[in-house]
């Protein structure tokens, strides 16, 4: 190492002499900034990394004591800063693409999955406070897909016990429907998924 770059090596890392680091910057960051351009494709954001590099290396002033080891720090702080940059970029793109596909006509399907989603949730709580057997009997006719004669033989209790309580669940659910003024949304959302 010659006797000047000891000197600025010295500078550098004991007080973070400006002169020093000017010398620095200006001896690597065009070389750094064609190194980033070439993993970026764009030289405004090549510059962008590399100065924050140059903003690490003035932060770590202490832990250097060569020209090469400086060197090195800058070109794999460069390479790690690129790649988190084409990372964000990913993200960035897939957001972009989000928001394209809401734009195009997508965020009516959006929404309707969304009521779909808060619909159902409505229903099930509505089911919840049903009284007991009008309840079972909505659940194994509805949800399990029994007719009302297999459910008779699985409660024990009459086909026309069947039919009545389910009825009765029916209306109680259309009736707290009505109220939260939400049966016509649930009508026009299942009739489209029949």
């Amino acid at each position: 190492m010659h006797q000047e770059e000891l000197k600025i090596i010295a500078a550098f890392k004991q007080r973070k002499d400006a002169k020093a680091f000017a010398y620095l910057y200006k001896l690597h960051f065009r070389p750094l900034c064609y190194f980033a351009e070439r993993l970026l494709g764009d030289m405004q954001d090549a510059e962008d990394i590399v100065t924050d590099q140059f903003m690490k290396l003035w932060n770590k002033h202490a832990d250097f004591d060569s020209f090469s080891s400086i060197k090195a720090f800058l070109y794999i702080s460069t390479r790690n800063g690129c790649v988190n940059f084409l990372k964000h970029s990913k993200v960035v793109s897939a957001y972009q693409k989000e928001v394209s596909y809401l734009s195009e006509g997508k965020d009516v399907e959006i929404l309707h999955l969304m009521m779909e989603a808060e619909l159902a949730h409505q229903l099930a709580k509505e089911i919840e406070v049903l009284p007991k057997t009008p309840r079972r009997i909505f659940e194994l006719s509805y949800f399990d897909g029994l007719d009302n004669k297999e459910v008779s033989v699985q409660l024990g209790l009459s086909v026309k016990t069947i039919r009545n309580q389910k009825a009765k669940a029916v209306q109680l659910i259309k009736t707290a429907l009505l109220k939260k003024k939400l049966l016509y949304f649930l009508m026009l959302i299942f009739s489209r998924t029949l």
